[in-house]
């Protein structure tokens, strides 16, 4: 399906501020946030159904200024939907870090997305304002229509949980804040970011040069294991340094059964990962000697990167602006 409309979304068509320059369009859209995307995939981005709209709308909003190729397209639409209660706690975060003042009282906006256009375009900014907080809440929530957004919001999380009390104005609740305070992300300040991947020279070569000296300028700590000294036992040692990560990063070319590993356990602490792979490894199946990454892995979104020095440069750059908006900065900065 080719698209012709250059000014909505590719993703969910709401109306957008959309940039071009050289087969590359920057979205700034009020329901998926900003992300950037080639000009092959934007003509033919335009075919996902609803459920998928929502779901690739509320992923955008958690992985901010990703570059997506045509390449990206069937991830996308493999997307797991998550369960209410899921939904529910994405809305509650959000709501608490735009919100973080206890007792700051916030509105629910009440909108129809068939009249969201007219209301974006409004001269009213109280109703301009009102429709792009509606598109966002429905953007972080994953939900498909505005009935399921009132119902994660009033049925759910108000009435079911008592996390949000108060109308017309709100309120995070004393049991909403606990409930965050135990689900917030683990080692916010943490500087050590684990780097896993396959004993290999020239994929050693490659994260030391592009990977590990971005960690480095955006003030992480990059930790691999067959660069840090230990007199521990090597298992021990990882799982420490793993335990002490901001996030993780998985490298999955050649799939090192090690990497696998490391990524299940490092999620299944609660961290992020962010998998990489060279390209034309993950995009062989058909020479036995190169199947691509595992199938658990593969509906993951994985950071492509070639061997050369403008691929690599590039693809540092891609690290530095995705890790700098997920994550900001830290602190550690090598003499």
């Amino acid at each position: 399906m080719s698209r012709q409309n250059i000014d909505v979304c590719p993703i969910c068509h709401i109306k957008s501020k959309i940039e071009n320059r050289v087969d590359l369009y920057s979205v700034h859209c009020p329901k998926c946030g900003f992300f950037q995307i080639s000009g092959t995939a934007f003509a033919t981005f335009g075919d996902f159904n609803p459920r998928q709209q929502a779901n690739i709308s509320g992923w955008i909003r958690e992985n901010q200024s990703y570059l997506f190729s045509s390449d990206d397209k069937k991830m996308l639409s493999d997307l797991n939907t998550p369960q209410i209660g899921e939904k529910a706690k994405k809305l509650l975060v959000h709501l608490s870090y735009k919100y973080p003042i206890a007792g700051l009282e916030f509105a629910f906006p009440n909108f129809m997305l068939t009249n969201i256009t007219e209301f974006l375009n409004s001269k009213d900014i109280s109703l301009k304002t009102g429709a792009s907080e509606f598109l966002d809440y429905l953007g972080y929530s994953w939900s498909i229509n505005e009935n399921e957004l009132r119902f994660i919001f009033k049925k759910y999380l108000l009435e079911e949980k008592g996390f949000i009390s108060g109308h017309p104005n709100y309120i995070i609740t004393p049991k909403g804040w606990a409930y965050l305070d135990e689900i917030r992300d683990i080692n916010v300040n943490a500087d050590v970011v684990f780097i896993a991947s396959k004993y290999e020279e020239n994929i050693n070569k490659y994260l030391d040069k592009y990977v590990v000296s971005a960690l480095e300028e955006l003030g992480y700590k990059p930790k691999l294991m067959r660069s840090h000294p230990h007199t521990n036992i090597i298992d021990n040692e990882m799982i420490s340094l793993i335990k002490k990560s901001r996030f993780v990063i998985v490298d999955l070319t050649e799939n090192s059964l090690g990497a696998y590993y490391e990524a299940g356990y490092a999620q299944g602490l609660g961290l992020e990962v962010i998998y990489t792979c060279e390209k034309s490894f993950r995009e062989n199946k058909n020479n036995e000697s190169l199947k691509g990454v595992h199938f658990d892995t593969s509906h993951y979104p994985i950071n492509d990167w070639e061997f050369g020095d403008n691929q690599g440069m590039d693809f540092k750059k891609k690290m530095l602006d995705f890790i700098n908006v997920k994550f900001g900065k830290g602190t550690y900065y090598p003499e």
